[in-house]
């Protein structure tokens, strides 16, 4: 095959056994779609050539066109698996819809079986996207996929999808799932997602700004009917605290809520926040920790203004007394009788005139005394003849001798 694309056709020179050699070049080139190495001389700006350079490398075919000034890559066929696939040297792929109407461009993937009128069944493939890269043995390991699987076996009322998304973490080959969204969840780091959002692993908020504006965690409750307003005793949101049993299963072990103590509107909003947990040997819940307009509830013991004092009122009038770095109550905090109990060597060392309400101990005799307005009187406890005569040798005035002789 010459392959050769004809110039023009000069009818007064061209001899019919010429013209029948071009128009044989010429169909060979249009059923081989004027392949070759190179780009036929002939082609003018809008005219399509197969480049097979590539054929004995890479074992693949590149589509071109022609713009008059180079050639673009329009697709390039993979001789070894049949495949078409998007390569050249421009980066863009469109797909465009130009239209008076607002539906936009439509790309399709659309799985099909032979049996059964074609009837897709769960756990099929409905699609892929693979993005690959070209690793230094000329392989293209894919890097990332995105994938359509059928959770439902597909009739005119069931079917079900899931959209998994794989990827190659750093410094690995392997290709492993990270996020799937099956049906109405979503499920980060689990294929099996049971809330509308559900992620296995760390969960963080950031926020990085020049402002004072914090990271902010949004729970909000709205009800369906009217204006969606929130009412008495609604729960508006509930962080809850998980566990596992001995089983397996999943328990719910502590809960947050925070709770509408009335009906909501622009001008009252009273909430109250509940924190419950479950004592040991139970499985029941019990509100700890009450919040609300009153004050707050440690255990049912309301701690507020009237039961509770703050730091600023000890020691300050209707407040408390606090303790001074022996741990005991400063004198300055207590009545005068309940520090009037004075301590001394012996009797003879006893102030000569004492003080009413106090009392006075001797610490020689272990003796107690009051103070009767003129003498020493010895409470409730009986003086030997030795104690008697050694008060008298020791006594330095009368009103002592007295109070031990008449005491």
């Amino acid at each position: 095959m010459s392959q050769v694309i004809f110039d023009t056709i000069d009818s007064s020179t061209t001899s019919g056994n010429q013209l029948a050699q071009i128009l044989n070049d010429f169909k060979d080139a249009m059923i081989s779609g004027s392949s070759g190495t190179s780009r036929p001389s002939q082609i003018d700006p809008g005219g399509c050539w197969i480049d097979t350079s590539l054929q004995g490398s890479l074992n693949v075919w590149d589509f071109k066109v022609f713009t008059g000034s180079s050639d673009i890559t329009v697709f390039r066929l993979n001789l070894g698996t049949g495949t078409p696939s998007i390569s050249g040297s421009d980066n863009t792929f469109e797909v465009t819809r130009i239209s008076a109407d607002s539906v936009g461009p439509l790309f399709k993937l659309i799985k099909e079986r032979i049996a059964n009128n074609g009837q897709t069944l769960f756990g099929d493939s409905l699609g892929e996207i693979q993005f690959l890269g070209t690793a230094d043995d000329l392989t293209n390991p894919v890097s990332v996929k995105i994938r359509a699987i059928a959770t439902d076996d597909y009739t005119s009322s069931e079917q079900g999808a899931a959209l998994i998304f794989e990827v190659v973490n750093i410094d690995t080959n392997v290709l492993s799932e990270f996020m799937r969204i099956a049906g109405d969840k979503l499920g980060i780091g689990l294929i099996n997602p049971s809330e509308k959002l559900h992620v296995r692993g760390n969960l963080k908020v950031d926020r990085v700004t020049d402002d004072a504006v914090p990271a902010k965690s949004i729970l909000k409750k709205s009800r369906i009917a009217g204006s969606g307003q929130v009412l008495l005793n609604d729960v508006i949101a509930e962080e809850s605290f998980r566990s596992t049993d001995e089983t397996g299963s999943e328990i719910e072990v502590a809960r947050i809520q925070v709770v509408a103590t009335e009906n909501h509107t622009t001008a009252n909003q009273g909430t109250k926040l509940v924190i419950s947990t479950k004592n040991n040997t139970t499985n029941t819940f019990v509100e700890k920790i009450i919040v609300d307009s009153s004050g707050v509830s440690v255990d049912g013991v309301s701690v507020n203004s009237s039961t509770v004092q703050l730091k600023s009122e000890k020691n300050a009038a209707n407040g408390y007394a606090g303790l001074d770095a022996t741990g005991k109550v400063a004198a300055a905090q207590l009545p005068s009788y309940v520090d009037d109990v004075e301590e001394y060597a012996n009797l003879a060392a006893f102030p000569i005139t004492g003080e009413t309400g106090k009392i006075y101990v001797a610490l020689d005799t272990g003796l107690v005394y009051r103070w009767s307005g003129s003498i020493y009187i010895n409470i409730g406890q009986e003086v030997t003849q030795a104690e008697l005569d050694a008060a008298i040798a020791s006594a330095n005035n009368q009103s002592v001798v007295n109070s031990l002789i008449f005491g």
